[in-house]
């Protein structure tokens, strides 16, 4: 069965008010997509709604995904360019503006529930929003700021608003089943309308990594026109990746994930820091450029790379770390199973102290 994600619907977007209206108000907030797409270079993007056949999976999107698009490509850069495209910048669940989609998508129903009459209010944003960013550990015990004023347990979903910033947490609403999949949780924060932050993951309950079990933490500057990407996971392609790209170049640092359960992407049967490859693209075309012209890029990150740790997987398996990673890069990594599961129970458990969310 192909990996796939089943998403708990995210509901994004923090609450501001419009500006005056003699009839009503309601929540309004900044989407969350457009810093990312507009940060992202357009080659990137190329052939999401191309129809026609015979596409070049490094370089667009291909419209057969009943096999792996990269598996024809013998090197590891062009195999790490490829999958990268496909898993992230493509559609499907693993793409990024697919989550963030998911998430602008849901504040359209917050706002519209959130609509209020002249004479109404709405309690849990009558107080500054709380500091919740203890309540999650990340890998590398990173916490990540979060402010909320409010609470919506049945929906699992948590927000706020402090000074320039807008939060948006979400987690378990329901226990998760062997039936729904994967269960997907998120924690951004979008500063102005030029900044986006936080991660994503998934759990998969069952342990069987059928659906794809990931973690990825996400950085964009408009302003800047950057991107970085870190994670990895199974079903990814990747037991670990860094992407990072401004208007010029792209540079890719990846263990792409080896044969089975393992991150011998090199095939020699041992798994160490040669199973990493370094990439560097020409952003106006996708094509390979030396690596020393993604210095800057590489030597710019401000993520720390994310990657798989060991694992147990179904039938005694043993799902393989992600391989040593070379001298100059540091590395996370994250237990697939029951970290992530905890992780995702954790963001929908939100302190008493954050009020409900109601109108009155």
């Amino acid at each position: 069965m192909k990996n796939s994600i089943i998403t708990i619907p995210l509901a994004l977007g923090l609450i501001g008010c419009g500006e005056d209206s003699s009839k009503s108000q309601k929540i309004t907030a900044p989407d969350l997509r457009p810093p990312v797409e507009e940060s992202i270079p357009q080659t990137m993007l190329n052939g999401r709604t191309e129809t026609s056949l015979g596409l070049e999976a490094l370089t667009t999107c291909p419209t057969d995904n009943s096999t792996d698009p990269c598996g024809e490509y013998a090197s590891l850069a062009e195999q790490a360019q490829c999958q990268v495209k496909n898993r992230f910048f493509c559609g499907g669940p693993t793409d990024m503006l697919t989550i963030l989609d998911d998430a602008d998508r849901r504040m359209a129903e917050i706002e519209e529930r959130s609509t209020i009459e002249e004479e109404q209010k709405i309690p849990c944003f009558e107080a500054d929003a709380q500091d919740a960013s203890s309540e999650l550990v990340f890998p590398g015990n990173q916490t990540f700021e979060t402010h909320l004023n409010c609470k919506d347990n049945t929906i699992g979903l948590s927000f706020g608003n402090k000074d320039d910033s807008w939060y948006i947490r979400e987690g378990k609403a329901t226990e998760p089943t062997e039936e729904a999949g994967a269960a997907g949780a998120h924690v951004f924060k979008i500063t102005g309308e030029n900044q986006v932050s936080g991660y994503a993951w998934t759990a998969t309950p069952d342990g069987t990594y059928e659906f794809t079990t990931l973690m990825l933490q996400i950085y964009a500057d408009r302003s800047a026109g950057t991107l970085e990407v870190t994670g990895g996971g199974v079903g990814t392609g990747f037991c670990s990746f860094h992407y990072r790209s401004d208007a010029d170049y792209i540079y890719i640092l990846s263990n792409i994930a080896g044969t089975g359960v393992t991150c011998d992407s090199d095939g020699n049967g041992s798994t160490d820091s040669s199973d990493w490859v370094e990439t560097c693209l020409a952003a106006s075309s996708l094509d390979s450029s030396d690596v020393t012209n993604c210095a800057s890029l590489k030597s710019g990150r401000t993520l720390t790379t994310l990657g798989r740790a060991e694992s147990q997987g179904p039938d005694s398996d043993t799902y393989e770390g992600t391989a040593s990673i070379p001298s100059g890069n540091s590395l996370e990594t994250f237990e697939l199973k029951d970290y992530l599961l905890s992780l995702y129970e954790a963001a929908g458990d939100v302190s008493d102290d954050i009020p409900d969310f109601a109108i009155e």
